[in-house]
């Protein structure tokens, strides 16, 4: 239950007659080489990698390490909390050290032999089309007879030890994937997230809280600090914040 994780620059697409550049975010589990989790991205960023580990967990059980470089999209807080919410160990591969992610990379070069190599890019029109292309090779991938298994298929090895998959709740998974940042609240009980303004409960006026979000902002909730509670907050409405009673500040020690 060691999953090794990386990227690989893709070639670039062409959308609506625009050139983009592919990248291809991947999970392999070290003893199987079966690869949990796969998908590609107009960006090589954490948040696309956080998307790829929660559907790998959700349809394998969370691994008991992770294994990564250093680079910014693995080595940051935001996966730092997500291990840390789901009880699996970071492990950063030290500099220079190839070997530490030889499998991973073996198995992009074969992707790139393999699958890249026979495609005809220009009859994609769309990155879905292309995902479901990548599926269909991974699958077959997954199904085939590898050479280092011992007659196995990496699907094969990996469910051979299908009693050690410890799985979480759904929501335990969506809890645990979300974003997290802090923000102080102002004196109007607002805050701001990528310039949108949230309306958040009078208590927490002029303090900094917690908060934690999913990447497309449809779910936002203040994190008690006590509990660990979750209250889901609502955008601004600003006819009703503009009707809501605040306490009047007395001046003392003045003269009239």
């Amino acid at each position: 239950m060691v999953w090794c994780g990386d990227s690989s620059v893709g070639p670039y697409l062409k959308i609506d007659g625009k050139k983009q550049r592919i990248y291809i975010i991947a999970l392999l589990d070290d003893a199987s080489r079966y690869i949990v989790g796969i998908n590609a991205f107009f960006n090589d960023n954490y948040v696309n990698l956080m998307s790829v580990l929660k559907s790998a967990v959700t349809r394998f059980g969370n691994p008991k390490i992770l294994n990564f470089d250093n680079g910014a999209s693995y080595k940051n807080k935001q996966v730092e909390l997500l291990s840390a919410r789901i009880g699996v160990v970071l492990n950063y591969c030290a500099p220079y050290t190839p070997t530490s992610k030889a499998k991973i990379e073996r198995w992009f070069r074969t992707l790139k032999d393999h699958w890249m190599a026979q495609l005809s890019w220009n009859e994609y029109k769309s990155l879905d089309e292309l995902r479901t292309s990548l599926a269909e090779y991974v699958n077959e991938y997954n199904q085939k007879v590898h050479s280092s298994l011992n007659g196995l298929s990496p699907q094969d090895r990996f469910f051979q030890e299908s009693s050690i998959i410890k799985r979480l709740t759904q929501e335990q998974i969506e809890k645990s994937f979300l974003l997290e940042c802090e923000r102080r609240v102002s004196a109007d009980y607002v805050i701001l997230i990528d310039e949108i303004e949230y309306e958040v409960d009078y208590r927490y006026a002029k303090q900094i809280i917690t908060i934690r979000y999913t990447p497309d902002l449809n779910k936002i909730y203040v994190v008690n600090k006590t509990t660990e509670e979750l209250t889901e907050i609502k955008l601004l409405n600003k006819q009703e914040n503009s009707l809501i009673k605040r306490e009047r500040v007395k001046l003392t020690g003045g003269q009239n």
